[in-house]
């Protein structure tokens, strides 16, 4: 339980600091900068390889389709670029939330792994504690760019305090993949979510480097908006 409030934790602290970041104006183009590096890094070092690792080359066309496809889909259908536009963040979102949900399920699998070597082999405790904070610190550090790619996405979809609720959403899945997300994904093909997710680091990643990125993104009204992601 320990691990799962730290990554509840992480998940708003990131957010939070760069919103505070965002009304300083000495500071507000470096928190863009720091957004835009995290959702980069995210996708480059821990989305893609995951997902190739296990889906090959259907993972890389997946991520190509999520990269290429809705741009060209707006290109398409001139006249309906703002329901293009939300389907490109809406699939980045339930892919990042869905991450979240093994996330969760990872942090469970870590906890009692951890509790049965503590019961079972006296002699590996050391070792084994090492090995666990080791893989547990990289679950929840990693929820830093998951948390802001949501709540950026969510606030691009909409307004500010849908990029909050979409937090709020994050941390449920969470939650909810702790409790039950073992036992539902052991249902699922693992070369199956691996596919899904490439597709979503490929339409995060045409989020990112989309013309209207974070970098150009204006204040209006106080609230952190971007004007257009695709």
């Amino acid at each position: 339980m320990t691990l799962l409030l730290l990554s509840l934790a992480v998940t708003f602290v990131g957010p939070t600091l760069a919103w505070c970041g965002r009304r300083i104006p000495g500071i507000a183009s470096g928190t863009d900068a720091f957004i835009v590096v995290a959702l980069a890094g995210l996708v480059f070092f821990h989305l893609l390889p995951e997902a190739l690792s296990t889906g090959g080359v259907l993972s890389a066309v997946a991520a190509f389709g999520g990269f290429a496809l809705l741009p060209l889909a707006e290109r398409i259908t001139l006249s309906d670029t703002d329901k293009v536009r939300h389907t490109v963040l809406l699939t980045a979102l339930a892919g990042l939330l869905l991450h979240a949900f093994t996330d969760g399920a990872a942090l469970s699998v870590i906890s009692v792994h951890s509790h049965e070597q503590h019961l079972v082999n006296d002699h590996a405790e050391h070792h084994n504690d090492t090995l666990a904070f080791g893989l547990a610190l990289g679950v929840i550090l990693h929820r830093l760019p998951v948390a802001l790619g949501v709540f950026w996405v969510g606030q691009a979809w909409s307004s500010a305090r849908t990029g909050w609720a979409a937090l709020f959403v994050l941390g449920g899945c969470t939650v909810a993949g702790y409790h039950g997300g073992v036992a539902y994904i052991s249902g699922i093909q693992p070369v199956h979510l691996a596919i899904f997710e490439a597709f979503v680091a490929g339409s995060l990643l045409h989020v990112v480097l989309s013309r209207y990125s974070i970098l150009l993104c204006t204040d209006v009204n106080t609230e952190y908006v971007c004007p257009d992601v695709t």
